[in-house]
């Protein structure tokens, strides 16, 4: 039987339609709520700009090269903020210089694609169980 994550709030984006559906309905099916974005700029509205829709999320996943508003431009943005939840930074194009700007810029992580979906959530769950201990 899976595990169910109810309660975990997720913010993600990425450009690429199929990766971006395949990562929300994955971990939607282990019952979290998934908001999908297609670029950073989306996904700044989603979490500052529509106090309607109430959305929190408990951590953010980017991917870094999209168009428009980047990841790592996001990152620059959001550095600092109090209530901007912990940040995985996706990418094929990972360098150690990448790595180490995501890293000075608030992500707690950076993963590369392709991974695995598995492992995907497993890193999900790890950050947010050190978040609350």
């Amino acid at each position: 039987m899976k595990p169910v994550y109810e309660n975990i709030k997720l913010a993600v984006a990425e450009d690429d339609d199929e990766l971006r559906n395949l990562i929300h309905n994955y971990l939607a099916s282990y019952n979290m709520d998934i908001h999908s974005c297609k670029n950073g700029s989306e996904l700044l509205g989603l979490i500052f700009e529509n106090s309607e829709n109430n959305f929190k999320p408990d951590i953010i996943l980017t991917d870094l090269r999209m168009p428009g508003l980047n990841g790592m431009e996001f990152l620059r943005i959001t550095h600092g903020i109090n209530q901007i939840p912990p940040i995985i930074l996706m990418t094929a194009f990972a360098t150690s210089f990448t790595e180490k700007d995501a890293l000075n810029n608030g992500a707690v992580h950076v993963i590369t694609k392709p991974f695995n979906l598995e492992s995907l959530l497993q890193l999900i769950t790890d950050i947010l169980d050190r978040k609350t201990s």
